[in-house]
């Protein structure tokens, strides 16, 4: 899964550098928004159903097909309900963005037919690594392809919507015959009954996770600014994508053993994994600290390069993000979807204020410091939920609290960011060997 999702981001974070280099920053801005309209329309029709259908698979693998029906039927009734609704509000408001929403709903049905999450339940973990890579290629080869024919924003939505048709059917074809899905709604209603607070918090995770704040950048400052903070933010994306896949490789590893009565070996498997991760995150501010004018000027252009101190704000929230979500989205296994509400509710009030309050003052450098300040709030309320700040628990808090104040020291004092960098990357290298070294055999195997 690691793998497919690498090769997946990385051709998807290549399509982006193609169209920022290729678009005008007002178009590039305007693509970003339709992402950002399509996530949340997918986030609202499935209520959490697919998430709740992972974790019903990994402990009942034999009910596949019907949980698959309820999930596919549920999700696709919903977006077509969403983009109705939609559809009459722009054609009200804004005509000239139909064509924009008619390649959004296109995405968001091609997302939501995918069978990823059921893939993920009955940890097929290589199959959907391919699926997801293949799907990532196609975005990329279809970018490729407009900077010969000419890129327009929404010929450059029409690529990334086909990326997602092919990955959600290259899922099913993983899935096998077996896994074909009996449509139907019958017994849906128990499962949204439990899964509401997965959906809620899903719909709060994308506000303050993705993108809603280049919404307001358009919408209140200009598409431009837009398109500009969405370079960093694309940087942020590839990054944080750690500890998502983290959280969804523990998620039926902690379901069947929550199942079986062995809590013990789940809060083990847990704080290995938070630990590496913690010390996977530090690295990642260093090295924004050291490197982010470079990189951005390398991929972006020039133009991008003033996006730095927005880049190092961003990834400073990464290094709790990476901590705090899988220790989040593992409440499911225990079946404690409120506790992982909380802490998406709290990120979600935080970010949507913060951002509507920074935004309009100070453009890019308000939403990714609305950003940080959702992903430490949220971080801190699973691990508290999670029962994980003990005196180790505190002790890792109080390392990323040290990362995050030499990422404040860079930001005030552009002048030492080589010194903090360097110095942030060498401890956290150490602090992972150290980690390691400690592990018995048997563990560094299961951590590879």
């Amino acid at each position: 899964m690691v793998g497919g999702q690498l090769v997946s981001k990385l051709a998807r974070f290549i399509a982006a550098v193609i169209l920022a280099r290729k678009l005008s920053l007002s178009s590039y801005g305007l693509v970003n928004v339709g992402i950002a309209v399509s996530g949340i329309v997918v986030m609202v029709a499935t209520m959490g159903l697919s998430d709740l259908g992972a974790r019903d698979v990994a402990v009942e693998p034999g009910r596949a097909r019907r949980i698959a029906g309820r999930v596919l039927a549920a999700r696709v009734l919903g977006v077509l309900v969403l983009t109705l609704a939609l559809s009459v509000a722009v054609a009200i408001g804004e005509p000239s963005l139909l064509p924009i929403l008619a390649v959004v709903a296109l995405m968001s049905f091609a997302t939501v037919s995918s069978c990823d999450w059921l893939l993920r339940g009955t940890e097929r973990m290589g199959s959907l690594g391919v699926a997801e890579s293949i799907g990532g290629l196609v975005v990329m080869a279809g970018c490729l392809l407009l900077v010969i024919t000419g890129a327009t924003s929404v010929l450059a939505l029409c690529v990334f919507a086909a990326g997602e048709a092919v990955a959600a059917g290259a899922c099913w074809i993983a899935a096998g015959r077996s896994s074909r899905p009996e449509i139907g709604l019958d017994g849906l209603g128990s499962m949204v009954r439990r899964s509401w607070p997965i959906g809620i918090s899903s719909i709060a995770f994308y506000a303050y996770y993705a993108n809603i704040d280049t919404i307001i950048l358009a919408a209140t400052r200009s598409e431009r600014e837009a398109g500009l903070y969405t370079a960093a933010y694309r940087l942020f994306l590839a990054a944080n994508l750690v500890g998502i896949v983290a959280a969804y490789v523990q998620l039926p590893i902690l379901s069947r053993a929550v199942a079986d009565n062995d809590d013990v070996a789940a809060s083990a498997s847990l704080r290995r994994a938070l630990y590496f991760l913690a010390c996977y995150g530090a690295v990642v501010v260093g090295s924004a600290e050291v490197g982010g004018h470079a990189v951005l000027g390398l991929l972006f252009g020039s133009r991008f390069v003033s996006m730095a101190p927005a880049l190092t704000l961003l990834c400073m929230s990464i290094v709790w993000y990476a901590v705090g979500f899988p220790a989040g989205y593992t409440l499911i296994a225990r079946g404690q979807q409120k506790k992982l509400l909380a802490g998406s509710a709290t990120a979600a009030v935080l970010n949507v204020s913060l951002n509507a309050l920074l935004i309009p003052l100070t453009g890019p450098i308000g939403a990714a410091s609305a950003t940080f300040v959702a992903f430490a709030a949220a971080s801190c309320v699973w691990l508290r939920a999670h029962e994980l700040l003990d005196r180790a628990g505190l002790r890792m808090l109080a390392a990323l609290t040290s990362v995050t104040l030499g990422g404040l020291a860079v930001l005030l004092l552009p002048e030492t960011r080589l010194p903090v960098g360097i110095t942030t990357i060498a401890l956290a290298a150490l602090a992972a060997a150290r980690g390691w070294l400690q592990m018995p055999p048997s563990s560094r195997i299961m951590g590879r």
